[in-house]
């Protein structure tokens, strides 16, 4: 099934639990209100947040993050928002396997819900495979195992794509691996 587009000043409220969307992006200030307004979504919905850096440190994100609103400033003091870097996720030994980040994702909504959220917000800078860490060509079978993960998870994620990073072929293909797409 092609993905569904989705205008940006929509998308935020559009999507939910259970939804897994591609953010492709050149425009800085919309890529970042964005991001914030998802947060803030997920934060008053009381979904426990994850944002994965990759361009950016942890610590960079938490500053912009909690200079943005002062909910995600009280949801990252609270551990509701947390901020960790690509490396953890998707590559923690040194190369990227689907499989495992995938099974570290169901890991974290289970988490999320044994500490009381409804559910698991998640947002990462794709930015790692552009920096071709091995493993990195499985992208596009990771981006494809994900859709049916989301269907027995109440989990939401957003993958952020800039445009200025991959080539517009693989950024079609990876956008029609999502079935929602999101351009900033």
């Amino acid at each position: 099934m092609p993905a569904t587009k989705l205008k940006i000043q929509d998308a935020v409220s559009s999507l939910d639990l259970k939804d897994h969307a591609c953010l492709v992006f050149s425009n800085p200030r919309r890529w970042r209100e964005f991001i914030v307004d998802f947060l803030v979504m997920g934060v008053e919905r009381l979904e426990r947040c994850v944002y994965i850096t990759a361009l950016h440190t942890p610590d960079h994100m938490r500053h912009m993050l909690a200079g943005a609103r002062s909910g995600l400033e009280r949801a990252l003091a609270s551990g509701q928002l947390l901020v960790t870097h690509f490396s953890q996720v998707y590559t923690p030994k040194g190369v990227f396997e689907p499989e495992t980040t995938i099974k570290g994702l169901e890991n974290s909504v289970t988490s999320a819900l044994a500490a009381g959220y409804k559910g698991l917000r998640v947002t990462g800078e794709m930015h790692w495979a552009s920096y071709r860490p091995p493993g990195y060509t499985r992208l596009a079978h990771y981006e494809a195992l994900l859709n049916p993960m989301f269907e027995k998870h109440p989990c939401l994620a957003v993958c952020q794509y800039d445009r200025a990073l991959f080539a517009p072929d693989l950024l079609d293909e990876i956008a029609g691996l999502h079935p929602w797409v999101v351009e900033a």
